[in-house]
């Protein structure tokens, strides 16, 4: 039977409340994870993305959700606090997951837990006892020998656990060690194939003492536990939700008292707020995991300050449309609304296990779903004032604009108005019990929001150093969170400079910053000195036009500084390539740079357009190899070995050493010549290109091309210039060979092309310890063959690079690439064969820039032109050095370059 306490007993209940320190008996996943943890992990990826704690997604980022609710420990360093208990990391701070709560998981590593709430496991007969918990949640240990701990066991007692096998067909579950040595289960499997219940006693070297163990479970592979249950388990009453139930006047006569009182899951203590409630604080409050504030209380009472105050700081649900006015004007006002609401949130959990009235039945418009609330008494809606703007609008009057419901910061010690007065709940539409469900969903909201109140994090600073000034920006993980600050060496408080966006410096300032923010205590003070740097001076881009390129210098007038190139006009280096020499171009480009030396500070970015002159391109596409797994791995994206030896480089030898023949050179020198051994096999994808092979492994993969520019553990570009958008993913690796005998590997085209053309290709190698040499060759008969360019030499890492090899013949030529030398694989994202056609030409004409030579001395004359302008657009006087944008007074724009 539910028990309903009375004032009297308020004193001696919150006090039990906030120091008895009960050791956790019951861990039950079968349920579920609530609301509340699922929308602080979703929170904790969407803050800090889904590589920092946790994600939920299995394999891939696409089966997001394919399992229903899965969620994975990305990192267990960050996921665990100082207690080593599991926490998702909110608005800069730790949040304690409650369900798991008592667990030291430390020993789990990073992807080793997941956390199921729905996640569906088919119903099997083969379980032992019929007991098969599909659908339901657990704890997934996901691998072999991960451990976790249960803090404290009360020796002499047992340990029950619910598990099963993550697959099936395999016999996985786990072990139970205390003090070193591992426990015999007493009943149950403890490594089953199907669900069951296994038991444990855990021993007791001290039986006259009540004295508690710490418990080890150890994984044998990858397996579910959904419920842990030390001896009896938890009192049934601690896993109750305390409400604080605030009414004036008759108790039995309070119906929503009457609803909540009925409930087995609440421990309700109801407050005459008529009487004396000297002992009521927006402190004592805070032992309850829900107040609620009874439509009865009286607008003048003494209570409504104290919920004022204790608002931020404790879940209220508030039943009562008086409080607003009351509370001041900042809060809102009631109005009188209608009897029938709608809602465009139709999944919050408001509405858990009640059914919406679709739109097209409810008369409402698109995106909206219709919800009764009483059979005709209209209820009070608010207007909300400024306190609760920016609130999260759950349900709306279906004619006028006014609220009807809404939560406040609820997923923090959150409020939630519900418009459930005496009269309202008095002709309450009670079909399906959706009054009594929609009370019971807003009393779970609210009691789910329960936090611990702690500090705001620590604010950060960032400084940007500009020459003999600075600008900080000053930021909070906690982005709801208020920074103050000073610049006088003063602490910060709530009454100091409110940060309002970067501000700058311009002479050495000591600055302090603290955070404020609501349900939250004033953050712990950062402080920073600012100092005031030199800077570098900006690069100087030089740019010197030729017919068909464009060679470019970049100097800088720092001495021993560093140049720092880029083309998506980056500030970061790790985004760019060093210059270390002239840069040559074909095509038109827009250079950015910037220098950086220990003595200065980074220099501003210079940026220059590069222009081509009479360029000669080619960009047509005659053909293109790019690995795409339809045509080249059957539709698969799994790895692929080609030919009958697979992935054994040692398959056989390449020559007979048995079989041989002496032949005489020109040279009238004896060779020995040897037979080869077994035909060579060929793999043509019918597309124009193929691959042949004589014992050289080769490989399709599935490896996609990253974009960190110098970063050699994940198949990055080299340099800055290899970055291209030409690049696609997946390869073909030309891999390892029997290194007595030649690499003989090759992707060839099957037809022959007709010169001149280009060949450019993007190539990686393909591990870290060698450096592949690679050439392109041509032939007419694809018996001889002939190298065009120089060889392609691929650095110690995997890395990838973009060639650019140039057959300038006019025959129809086959084309192939092999290893010809070195020591390492060889990945081709994408060879492409470009001549110069109608894109090409069209490419030309846009680049056509009516550039003249002329010399100073005819630059000094009196300017004909409208207008004459800069590179950067700024308009000058005169041309100058360089290149001048020149707009003539029929409105034509010229670029001329001046010598």
């Amino acid at each position: 039977m539910n028990k309903t306490f009375t004032l009297a007993a308020l004193g001696l209940l919150l006090a039990v409340s906030a120091n008895a320190q009960k050791v956790r008996k019951t861990w039950d996943f079968r349920e579920g994870f609530s609301s509340a943890t699922v929308a602080n992990l979703y929170a904790d990826m969407e803050q800090n993305g889904t590589a920092a704690h946790w994600r939920d997604w299995e394999k891939d980022a696409t089966q997001s959700g394919k399992f229903g609710s899965t969620f994975w420990c990305a990192d267990n360093g960050s996921t665990v606090n100082a207690d080593n208990e599991a926490v998702t990391i909110v608005n800069g701070e730790e949040v304690p997951i409650p369900e798991l709560s008592g667990l030291d998981m430390k020993g789990i590593k990073a992807k080793g837990l997941i956390l199921a709430t729905g996640y569906p496991q088919a119903e099997n007969e083969g379980s032992p006892n019929g007991m098969y918990p599909a659908y339901g949640g657990f704890i997934w240990l996901n691998g072999k020998g991960l451990t976790f701990k249960i803090k404290q066991v009360l020796k002499g007692t047992t340990l029950r656990i619910g598990v099963e096998s993550h697959k099936n067909t395999e016999a996985r579950g786990i072990n139970v060690v205390v003090d070193g040595v591992t426990l015999t289960a007493t009943e149950g499997n403890q490594t089953p194939k199907f669900f069951n219940e296994v038991v444990y006693d855990i021993p007791d070297d001290t039986p006259d003492v009540d004295d508690y163990t710490a418990v080890t479970i150890k994984s044998t592979n990858g397996c579910h536990i959904y419920y842990m249950i030390a001896g009896e388990g938890d009192d049934p009453n601690d896993s109750k939700t305390k409400i604080g139930y605030l009414y004036g006047g008759s108790a039995d006569a309070d119906n929503a008292l009457t609803l909540i009182s009925a409930n087995e899951a609440y421990q309700v203590t109801a407050i005459d707020v008529t009487g004396d409630i000297s002992e009521v604080t927006a402190d004592s409050l805070q032992g309850f995991d829900v107040t609620i504030a009874s439509s009865t209380i009286a607008a003048d009472n003494s209570i409504v300050g104290v919920l004022k105050e204790a608002m931020p700081w404790t879940p209220v649900l508030n039943l009562n449309p008086s409080l607003y006015a009351a509370w001041g004007e900042q809060y809102g006002e009631a109005v009188q609304a209608g009897s029938f609401g709608k809602t465009n949130v139709p999944n919050n959990d408001l509405f858990d296990n009640i059914t919406l009235i679709p739109n097209t039945e409810a008369g409402l418009e698109e995106g909206y779903s219709g919800i009764v609330l009483t059979n005709g008494t209209p209820v009070t809606g608010v207007n909300l004032g400024s306190y609760f703007a920016d609130d999260d609008i759950i349900i709306t009057d279906t004619e006028k604009d006014i609220v009807i419901s809404h939560a406040h910061n609820i997923y923090h010690n959150g409020y939630l108005y519900l418009p459930l007065t005496q009269e309202a709940l008095a002709d309450a539409y009670q079909e399906a019990d959706a009054t009594t469900t929609l009370l019971n969903n807003a009393i779970s909201m609210v009691a789910d929001s329960k936090s611990e109140i702690t500090k705001v994090p620590t604010p950060t600073f960032s400084l940007e150093y500009k020459n003999l000034n600075t600008n900080v920006t000053i930021k909070c993980a906690n982005t709801s969170a208020k920074i103050y600050y000073t610049t006088d060496g003063t602490d910060p408080t709530t009454e100091s400079t409110l940060y309002e966006g970067p501000f700058n410096l311009t002479a050495e300032t000591t600055v302090k910053a603290a955070a404020i923010a609501e349900g939250y205590n004033l953050s712990d003070a950062a402080e920073i000195l600012v100092e005031m740097k030199n800077q570098a001076a900006a690069p100087v881009i030089t740019s010197e036009l030729l017919d068909g390129k464009t060679v470019v210098t970049i100097s800088c007038e720092t001495p021993d500084a560093t140049i720092w190139y880029n083309y998506s006009a980056s500030t970061d280096s790790t985004s760019c390539s060093k210059y270390t020499e002239p840069l040559t171009f074909t095509d038109s480009k827009t250079i950015s740079a910037f220098a950086i030396s220990e003595a200065y500070v980074q220099s501003e970015l210079a940026t220059e357009d590069i222009l081509i002159r009479n360029a000669q391109l080619r960009i047509d596409e005659v053909a293109h190899m790019d690995a795409n797994p339809t045509e080249y791995n059957g539709g698969s994206t799994s790895t692929k070995y080609y030919f009958t030896w697979g992935k054994d480089k040692s398959a056989y030898s390449y020559y007979d050493e048995s079989s041989a023949e002496v032949v005489t050179g020109s040279d009238g020198q004896d060779s020995i010549v040897y037979t080869k051994l077994n035909p060579e096999e060929t793999v043509d994808f019918g597309n124009g290109w193929k691959i042949v092979s004589r014992g050289h492994v080769m490989i399709w993969e599935n490896i996609k091309p990253g974009k960190v520019i110098g970063v050699g553990t994940a198949y990055n570009p080299a340099t800055v210039d290899d970055l291209d958008t030409l690049v696609t993913n997946y390869y073909i690796n030309i891999g390892e060979w029997n290194t007595n005998n030649p690499r003989n590997g090759v992707i060839a085209t099957t037809t022959k092309h007709a010169g001149p053309f280009d060949v450019v290709s993007f190539i990686s190698n393909g591990n870290s310890g060698g450096s592949p040499l690679i050439v392109f060759e041509v032939s007419k008969d694809s018996v001889e063959w002939e190298q065009i360019g120089d060889t392609c030499v691929l650095a110690t890492q995997r890395l990838y690079k973009k060639f650019t090899r140039s057959y300038e013949g006019s025959d129809e030529v086959y084309v192939r690439t092999r290893i010809a030398d070195g020591n390492s694989k060889a990945g081709f994202y994408d060879i492409y064969i470009m001549n110069h056609g109608e894109k090409s030409a069209a490419r030309e004409n846009q680049l056509a820039t009516g550039i003249e030579d002329i010399n100073s001395e005819a630059a000094g004359q009196k300017a004909v032109p409208a207008g004459i302008y800069s590179i950067n657009g700024t308009r000058i006087q005169k041309m100058q050095r360089g290149i001048n944008i020149v707009k003539m007074a029929d409105g034509s724009v010229r670029k001329v370059l001046v010598k």
